[in-house]
């Protein structure tokens, strides 16, 4: 396979869990691009990617928005073993808790041209091992859907608030904690929602809840993961329409009207 080079400038990257770069006090090892507190622990795989797949979106326009999916296949014999659960010799393998630091709820990140194409969580971290040694990494994740889909709502009664206000309660709540980095972006929303005592259920069967019968917009994760929460399209204020069909020549002419009941 000619990897993904040949398909512009990507970037995997996957986080371990630790600082990768840290400058480390009393090393024998002095140079490098080690800084104090370390920088970030997103470690670049491109060059053992040899696959990845991303589907992100909606079926059609008035669907409602899924959990973003990615998988990622890394040949661990370019990697020379890197990638194996076993390896503590990998540069991915975290001390502190003792395995490899590619494990689910870590975050993934891909870039194509220095854009953020997807941005979630490793979901499965499997191995399919091969009797030659040629050992092959699957690594599948979703973006930040899931989590709206792994926690609970513990029965409450919140204030009368906007939608979008209602939004942002649910999203801080203790039991739910979902991540501020990056911070969502929440629109104050049209629809006006009571005090009404909300029951134990997931947030995603929540949102979908109050956007269907309340808010008619819509949420979903964009492809650098930030959670976003849109009001509803506003209704046109112009009496003028802008398409005319008619029977003749003075419009936009059609062959016959039907009328059908649903």
């Amino acid at each position: 396979m000619g990897g993904l080079s040949t398909l512009g400038d990507y970037k995997v990257e996957l986080d371990a869990g630790f600082l990768r770069d840290e400058f480390i006090l009393g090393s024998s090892e002095l140079g490098g691009t080690d800084t104090l507190g370390g920088s970030t622990s997103f470690f670049d795989v491109t060059e053992y990617v040899t696959n990845v797949q991303i589907k992100r979106g909606r079926d059609s326009q008035d669907a409602q928005f899924g959990a973003g999916t990615c998988t990622v296949v890394i040949d661990d014999l370019k990697g020379q073993d890197k990638f194996s659960v076993a390896n503590q010799d990998s540069p991915y393998w975290n001390v502190e808790r003792g395995r490899l630091g590619f494990e689910p709820r870590r975050k993934i990140r891909i870039s194509r041209n220095s854009q953020f194409i997807f941005v979630g969580f490793i979901q499965s971290y499997d191995t399919e091992f091969g009797m030659d040694g040629h050992n092959m990494i699957t690594v599948r994740s979703a973006d930040a859907f899931s989590l709206l889909s792994q926690s609970s709502i513990s029965t409450f009664t919140p204030p009368a608030e906007k939608s979008g206000a209602r939004v942002d309660r649910i999203l801080g709540l203790p039991e739910v904690q979902f991540p501020n980095d990056p911070l969502p972006v929440i629109a104050e929303g049209v629809a006006n929602l009571s005090a009404t005592e909300v029951t134990s259920q997931t947030p995603l069967a929540y949102f979908n809840a109050i956007t269907q019968s309340a808010e008619q917009g819509r949420f979903y994760i964009s492809r650098s993961g930030v959670f976003i929460w849109e009001a509803r399209t506003a209704q046109a204020v112009s009496t003028v329409p802008t398409i005319v069909f008619t029977d003749d020549v003075s419009g936009i002419r059609y062959n016959s009207l039907e009328v059908i009941y649903e």
